[in-house]
């Protein structure tokens, strides 16, 4: 999934690439040319920088995107007036972009406008033989018998731990290792601590959330949801 802040620069500079074809496209021509200057792209909102990126990523998606950097000025703002008219790039595009312009707004803009889900009132259940996380009937397979799979075994499979309950590091740790807790050591606390935001990111992107599975207060664990 796209960051917000790419979606929305891919939304400038395809307005603004849709504004100046609709200007400058030839009836008898078979494809079209945007020459897009410094004063362009202040005029979309964003940086030399920032542009630069957005259309190599779109040119890198797709082979109807195809870009040209003359003399790519990079520095941000402008030194003087003259280089307000400082050619960066030809685009070249089809002889209509309108079919190419809506497809990367379906690609790349619409998938962000995908509400994100609460896991207060989620269905969670592990399945530690297929090492399978499922959240409201959507599964996802975690590294088989690996850290994140044992912390998902531990809260989750039975009798696990219940919804606010806690955790000492060390006593999870000595689940997960097979180690008595008087043996456990610091790394393996730190392991236990860096498997449970690995989990929470895991099941952030997979399950698109914003929420964590698991928590960490003074040393210990907490089943969130």
């Amino acid at each position: 999934m796209l960051s917000k802040a790419l979606a929305q620069n891919i939304s400038k500079v395809v307005d603004f690439l849709e504004y100046k074809t609709d200007l400058e496209t030839n009836d008898d021509s078979t494809s079209v040319c945007v020459s897009v200057f410094s004063n362009d792209v202040i005029q979309m909102g964003v940086t030399n920088r920032v542009f630069h990126d957005v259309a190599l990523f779109l040119s890198e998606k797709n082979l109807e995107f195809q870009v040209k950097f003359e003399h790519f000025y990079i520095q941000d703002p402008l030194p003087n007036d003259s280089a307000a008219r400082f050619k960066i790039v030809d685009i070249h595009l089809p002889r209509n972009p309108g079919a190419l312009f809506q497809e990367i707004r379906q690609k790349y803009l619409t998938i962000n406008s995908v509400e994100k889900i609460s896991l207060k009132e989620a269905r969670i259940k592990y399945y530690p033989e297929d090492c399978v996380l499922e959240i409201n009937g959507k599964q996802c397979r975690l590294p088989v018998h690996k850290n994140q799979s044992d912390l998902c075994k531990y809260f989750f499979s039975e009798p696990g731990k219940k919804v606010g309950e806690s955790a000492p590091c060390d006593e999870v740790a000595a689940v997960m290792t097979g180690f008595h807790v008087n043996k456990v050591g610091k790394e393996h606390m730190r392991a236990v601590q860096d498997a449970m935001y690995a989990l929470n990111k895991r099941v952030k992107k997979e399950f698109l959330t914003d929420d964590n599975l698991l928590g960490w207060t003074s040393r210990s664990l907490c089943r969130n949801f």
